[in-house]
C-alpha cells in the first residue's frame, strides 16, 4: 500500500495500543487481576498516537481556520464542484461528513488541472496543500473554513464517480439514490441529530439509577393493538412474531426485581403503511416500580428536556401542563393538539336551535346531536371552490357528513350561500361567538358529538398548515403538555370492547366502581405526551393484580381462557408472583426527532 508522509508510524502505533488494550481487557475477563494491577500493567498512550484522530488525513474539511495558517495539511472527501476563473485560476470545494474547504490549483500545474477536469463531481479525492488566508474581502461568512483556502501540492482521485450526475433530484430519485441523499447537508444534519438526541436520553435515564436492558426481538404472537411480522422457523407450521414493543418483557422485569429499567428498542408492527408509523422504529422504552404516574411523568420530563438541550434547543420548564383526555377533545377536537394559534371549539347548539338551514338542525330523534365550530383568523380566502374540496375531505376523513364554510367580508358581513337560511339573530350570534372579523374563515360541522369533534380538530390541523410565514414566527416554538385519563375502553367493529391503550393499563381508582355498569366511561391511568401537536411518548400505570389483569382480559375484552394462557400465561404467571405496583411510558425516537 502506498502510505505518505510521517502518517506510518502513528497508524503501526494505533494498531499495536489497541492489541494491547485488547489483551488487558482478556486478562481482565479471565484473570482475577486488581484494580492496580490493571493501572500498571494498563497501556500508556504516547503523543505520536494522539496527533490526529484520522490517521488518513490531517484535519476534516470542516475545522480549518486561521490558526492553521501556513500549515501543511492532507484533506479527503468528496468533489463538491469546481469553478475556473478567467486568469487561469480554478478553484474546487471538498466535502466531508464535518464540513467543506475550499481548494486553490496552481495555474501553472497542468498536470493537477487535467487530473480537476477529468474528476467527475462527487468522486473522492486526496488533496495535500498548504493553508492561506483568503484574500482581503473574499471571506465566506456562510461556512466555518471561509477564511482560509488549501493551496494544492499534491492531488489524487482515489475513487471515480462513475455514474451520470442526477440533473432532476425528486422523492423517487432520492429513494432509488439513497446513499447519495446520504451525503447532504441535510440528512448528515439529522442522523447527528439523531445520534445526539438518543445520548442525551441514555445519559438522563442512567443519571436518575436506571440500567439498560436488552429484550428479545423474537416473540411469541399476542395482541397488542396491531398487526405482527411473522418469522418462520425450522418446525414446520411454528412460527416467531417480531415484538410490537417490549410491554410485556418490561413489565416481568419488574416483577423480577430490576425496578428502573430502560432500552433503546427496535419495535416492529405491520401497519398498512399510515403517514406517520413506520413497519419497524425504535423507541426509549422506560419501565419503572413503585411509582405513580405523575413519578413516571417527571422522569420523562427531565429526559425530554436533555433531548431538547442536545441539539441547542430549549423546552418550557417543567412541570409541563397537563389536560384531561375530555378536555382536549372538547376544546381542540383532537387528543394531541397544538394549542398555540387559538381557534379553540364553540358549540353552536343553541345558538341555532331554530335554524332553517337543514344540515345543521337537529333530527327529532338524535338525543347525541351537537352544532360546533371553529374561527380561523385571516384565512377567509380559502372560502372559494378551488379550496372547498379539500376541506370537505377532511371533515369527512373525521366523520361527519361535510363542513359549512363560511367567510367574513372586509364589511364585517358573513358570505356563504347557506347564509340566507340564517335569522338576523343567528348571524349575529355567530360573529359574537367567533369575535369574528374582516379576513376570517367560519367553520361549521353538526352531527354526533364525537365525529363532530373529530372533524372539526381534522379542520384545525388543515387551517395551521395553511396559516402564512408571519403566524408560524409569531407564535412560542414549542407547546408542550401532558395529555391523561383516556378511555379505557372503546368499541370496536364487531360491537365488544377493545383497549384504548393496551390491555395492561389500569383503571383510574375512582372509575373502578363503572366497569361494571358503564366500561366505556370508565378513565385509564394512561398519558401521552404532545409536542405541537405531536405525540412523541405515551404510557400508563399498568395492572399489577393478576386476577383484576385476568378479568379486564376475559370479561371486558372477550378473550377465551384458553387464549389468555396460549398468549399471556407468561404474563399472568409473573403477576402470581408479587409484582410490584408499576408503570412506563416509550418515546417515539423519530418523532421525538
Amino acid at each position: 500500500r502506498r502510505v505518505h508522509g510521517g502518517f506510518t508510524l502513528e497508524l503501526f502505533e494505533s494498531m499495536a495500543l489497541l492489541l494491547r488494550a485488547a489483551r488487558c481487557a482478556l486478562l481482565c475477563r479471565f484473570s482475577p487481576v486488581t484494580t492496580r494491577t490493571l493501572q500498571t500493567s494498563a497501556p500508556r498512550f504516547t503523543s505520536a498516537a494522539l496527533v490526529s484522530v484520522h490517521p488518513y488525513r490531517s484535519h476534516t474539511c470542516g475545522e480549518l481556520t486561521r490558526k492553521q495558517e501556513g500549515q501543511p495539511v492532507r484533506l479527503c472527501g468528496w468533489l463538491h464542484n469546481v469553478r475556473s476563473l478567467g486568469s487561469g485560476l480554478v478553484f474546487c470545494v471538498l466535502r466531508d461528513a464535518h464540513g467543506t474547504t475550499q481548494i486553490v490549483l496552481d495555474p501553472n500545474n497542468v498536470n493537477h488541472l487535467e487530473i480537476i477536469k477529468k474528476t467527475p463531481l462527487e468522486s473522492v479525492v486526496l488533496i495535500d496543500g498548504a493553508v492561506r488566508l483568503r484574500p482581503a474581502g473574499q471571506s465566506n461568512s456562510q461556512m466555518h473554513t471561509g477564511d482560509i483556502e488549501v493551496v494544492v501540492s499534491d492531488i489524487q482521485v482515489t475513487s471515480k464517480f462513475q455514474a451520470a450526475i442526477i440533473s432532476e433530484m425528486n422523492e423517487e430519485t432520492r429513494l432509488h439514490h439513497r446513499i447519495l441523499d446520504l451525503r447532504g447537508a441535510s440528512l448528515q444534519s439529522n442522523l447527528r441529530a439523531r445520534s445526539a438526541v438518543t445520548n442525551a436520553c441514555r445519559q438522563a435515564l442512567l443519571a436518575q439509577k436506571f440500567i439498560e436492558v436488552e429484550t428479545p426481538t423474537l416473540f411469541k404472537s399476542t395482541p397488542e393493538g396491531a398487526r405482527e411480522f411473522l418469522v418462520p422457523t425450522r418446525t414446520k407450521g411454528k412460527f416467531y412474531a417480531l415484538v410490537q414493543s417490549p410491554q410485556q418483557y418490561k413489565q416481568m422485569l419488574m416483577v423480577g426485581g430490576v425496578e428502573r429499567y430502560f432500552q433503546i428498542a427496535r419495535c416492529y408492527r405491520d401497519e398498512g403503511g399510515r403517514a406517520d408509523r413506520q413497519p419497524e422504529f425504535t423507541q426509549v422504552d422506560v419501565e419503572m416500580a413503585f411509582c405513580t404516574a405523575k413519578d413516571v411523568q417527571n422522569v420523562m420530563e427531565r429526559v425530554v428536556q436533555e433531548a431538547w438541550a442536545s441539539c441547542g434547543l430549549t423546552l418550557p420548564p417543567a412541570p409541563f401542563r397537563r389536560v384531561t383526555f375530555t378536555e382536549v377533545m372538547t376544546r381542540y377536537g383532537s387528543d394531541k393538539p397544538d394549542t398555540r394559534f387559538g381557534m379553540e371549539i364553540q358549540n353552536l347548539t343553541t345558538a341555532l336551535a331554530s335554524t332553517q338551514a337543514r344540515v345543521l338542525a337537529k333530527k327529532p330523534d338524535d338525543t347525541d346531536f351537537t352544532v360546533q365550530g371553529i374561527c380561523a383568523r385571516g384565512l377567509g380566502h380559502l372560502a372559494d371552490k378551488k379550496v372547498d374540496p379539500k376541506i370537505q375531505d377532511e371533515a369527512k376523513r373525521g366523520g361527519s357528513g361535510g363542513a359549512v364554510v363560511i367567510a367574513v367580508d372586509e364589511a364585517g358581513r358573513l358570505v356563504s350561500p347557506i347564509v340566507k337560511f340564517f335569522s338576523e339573530i343567528e348571524k349575529a350570534a355567530l360573529l359574537s361567538t367567533f369575535n369574528a372579523k374582516p379576513g376570517d374563515l367560519i367553520l361549521i360541522c353538526a352531527g354526533r358529538q364525537l365525529p363532530t369533534l373529530t372533524s372539526l380538530g381534522r379542520l384545525r390541523g388543515f387551517c395551521i398548515s395553511q396559516f402564512p410565514a408571519s403566524v408560524l414566527e409569531s407564535v412560542p416554538p414549542f407547546d408542550v403538555m401532558w395529555v391523561e385519563r383516556f378511555p379505557m375502553f372503546e368499541t370496536n367493529d364487531q360491537g365488544g370492547l377493545s383497549s384504548v391503550h393496551h390491555p395492561f393499563t389500569a383503571p383510574a381508582p375512582d372509575c373502578v366502581k363503572f366497569l361494571e355498569s358503564d366500561p366505556l366511561n370508565v378513565m385509564s391511568q394512561a398519558y401521552d405526551l404532545v409536542v405541537n401537536g405531536v405525540e412523541i411518548g405515551g404510557g400508563s400505570i399498568r395492572i399489577h393484580d393478576p386476577d383484576f389483569q385476568f378479568r379486564v382480559l376475559n370479561e371486558f375484552l372477550g378473550i377465551s381462557e384458553s387464549k389468555i394462557e396460549q398468549q399471556f400465561g407468561h404474563l399472568l404467571d409473573a403477576l402470581r408472583h408479587g409484582a410490584p405496583p408499576h408503570g412506563g411510558m416509550a418515546l417515539g425516537l423519530g418523532r421525538l426527532v
